[in-house]
């Protein structure tokens, strides 16, 4: 070739740039094919089962809500196993997790399993049961179904001390169960008032997402725990099996061939101080850790916790 049929230096740059629109183009038509959720941008990927782990009291629901839906909004992730190991903890907290879990299966369509491993009973039980199968080891402690109310009364030390609990207050009831003196009969009638409410609700979502009647669940609803394998029996739970075995049976329900890829969500990143923090707080008893993380301590606390 002569050096004036060589490609100039013009020409290259106008091959390069027209490579490089090109990438652009195909990278922007996968970007608004994934916009308008076309699955076949995934179909190569989308074999996944997301595994959310909820692990002791509950104190608190943003993390576990978080985690749901992340992975509910992550399109190649067929179903979700939520993997309990907790005796329940603060009410709250616990519906709303349920509430959660419910919303989140009706907006993305998204099967959700639960899986217990050493013990999902009370307030975990509670959350297992917005899930469409529960299943347990047949060794597992589930059930627990109550409500627990409780807190520490230190009058007779304040006296000891020569010390008096002086107080305001606008009407009878504004310091039921205050811990400096003994509650009057009026009072623990009020306050076994608010138990048996939130007992009443307790019995009522486990009825709803079991798929029982009423009376049906009150008969397992005296606080008793039950092992995985009386669960089934009973139908609190939905069968006996591990969790890897909960993992490829749902793969299978949802159609996926093989054993599915399990996808955690992404672990927030910690700063040494809060590491070293919640190591330190996780040795403390449960009393102790409470006045650390529960904005009522000193208070009265209503729990769906197995103690």
């Amino acid at each position: 070739m002569s050096p004036d049929r060589r490609p100039s230096f013009a020409a290259w740059v106008l091959a390069g740039g027209s490579a490089f629109l090109l990438f652009l183009f195909a990278l922007f038509a996968a970007v608004y094919l994934a916009a308008r959720d076309d699955d076949r941008l995934f179909s190569l990927t989308s074999n996944r089962i997301g595994l959310v782990a909820l692990d002791g009291e509950i104190f608190g629901s943003r993390a576990v809500v978080e985690d749901l839906e992340y992975l509910a909004k992550d399109r190649s992730v067929r179903a979700i196993v939520l993997r309990l190991n907790s005796p329940g903890g603060a009410v709250a907290p616990s519906q709303e997790i349920y509430a959660a879990l419910r919303h989140l299966r009706r907006e993305h369509q998204k099967p959700v399993w639960a899986s217990i491993g050493i013990v999902g009973a009370s307030g975990a039980y509670y959350i297992a049961c917005a899930a469409d199968r529960i299943y347990a080891n047949p060794g597992s402690i589930t059930g627990s179904i109550g409500v627990i109310a409780e807190w520490y009364n230190y009058g007779e030390l304040l006296q000891w001390a020569k010390m008096k609990d002086i107080v305001y207050k606008s009407g009878k009831m504004k310091d039921a169960g205050s811990p400096t003196r003994e509650p009057t009969p009026e009072e623990k009638a009020y306050l076994q008032s608010l138990v048996e409410e939130m007992h009443g609700q307790f019995v009522a979502a486990v009825a709803e997402g079991r798929k029982k009647k009423i009376d049906e669940v009150r008969a397992w609803a005296d606080g008793r725990v039950f092992t995985g394998q009386q669960a089934a029996k009973l139908g609190m739970i939905d069968g006996v099996a591990g969790l890897d075995q909960v993992i490829e049976e749902a793969g299978k329900a949802v159609g996926i061939k093989g054993r599915p890829r399990v996808v955690t969500p992404p672990r927030e990143r910690r700063s040494l101080l809060d590491t070293v923090f919640e190591g330190v707080t996780r040795l403390l008893p449960p009393a102790a850790r409470d006045s650390l993380v529960a904005p009522y301590s000193g208070k009265i606390r209503f729990q769906y916790l197995w103690r």
